[in-house]
């Protein structure tokens, strides 16, 4: 208890496994071993049933990376990596100084995934990017102190393809703050009316100071039917830009804002 654990990049691909630390553990990233431009601290693909949980802090050395003298420029030095993956829980679990995201869903596609109780703070691109998911619920997290390189948002949903998904996602009583770029952005604009409808839920979420938006909404032009986003109870203040910005481009899906408060924006 309350040690850290040294570990150049680890990757796992076994089924069936629970991970748990003891309080005050750290999972170090290792001085000088992270050279190449995607090697993360931990990485989960082409599994199920992983649980990360009780009290884990995955620490990296996201100055180290900046630094142009001593690494190659790169922003996918995650912390913890997710690629495609079911049955997934994170929890009681912090994730810091990344030279990318704190966690990122990506690869195929990821299918039910639970976070909970979950702190991504000062991280080089995002607190969390989202890139195909098809069942995930987030609750009580913080998102906090991207800063680097862009998009520096607390999440970003960003699918790269049409292929790709954001379906049964949830979020519930989260926190974005001081997030450089914006603290809460989708920008799902590579689906289409082919892909599967693209349904979201944001219920209590603040957004609490930030350089850019508040909230972000880039979405497909030809959404798939039966599509929704949904903000229910949704609080935004101190954003030097825009505390809500839609592209106007972009609208497709229905979205309901209920229960929101904007203060303290500059538009």
């Amino acid at each position: 208890p309350g040690t850290e654990f040294i570990t150049r990049p680890l990757v796992l691909q076994r089924a069936n496994v629970r991970l748990t630390c003891d309080p005050g553990v750290v999972l170090l990233a290792r001085r000088w071993f992270f050279n190449a431009t995607g090697a993360s601290l931990l990485t989960v693909q082409n599994t199920a049933n992983f649980t990360l949980s009780k009290g884990c802090t995955l620490r990296m050395w996201r100055a180290d990376y900046a630094n142009p003298k001593w690494y190659h420029k790169a922003e996918w030095r995650m912390a913890l990596s997710i690629l495609t993956v079911s049955h997934v829980l994170i929890e009681d679990v912090t994730v810091e100084l990344s030279g990318g995201d704190g966690i990122y869903l990506g690869a195929q596609c990821n299918h039910n995934v639970t976070i909970r109780r979950v702190v991504s703070r000062d991280n080089y691109r995002q607190g969390m990017s989202v890139i195909c998911v098809d069942g995930l619920v987030v609750e009580d997290t913080v998102f906090e102190g991207t800063k680097g390189t862009a998009p520096q948002c607390g999440v970003d949903f960003e699918p790269d393809v049409a292929t790709q998904q954001l379906t049964n996602i949830v979020f519930r009583n989260n926190t974005f703050r001081n997030n450089s770029g914006c603290n809460l952005v989708v920008t799902s604009y590579a689906l289409s009316a082919n892909t599967a409808k693209q349904t979201m839920t944001f219920v209590d979420s603040v957004c609490d100071g930030t350089t850019g938006f508040g909230v972000e909404l880039n979405v497909p032009h030809h959404g798939a039917a039966g599509s929704f986003i949904v903000f229910d109870g949704l609080h935004v203040r101190n954003s030097v830009q825009a505390g809500l910005y839609l592209d106007s481009k972009h609208l497709s899906p229905p979205m309901v804002f209920r229960r929101t408060t904007l203060r303290d924006v500059a538009t």
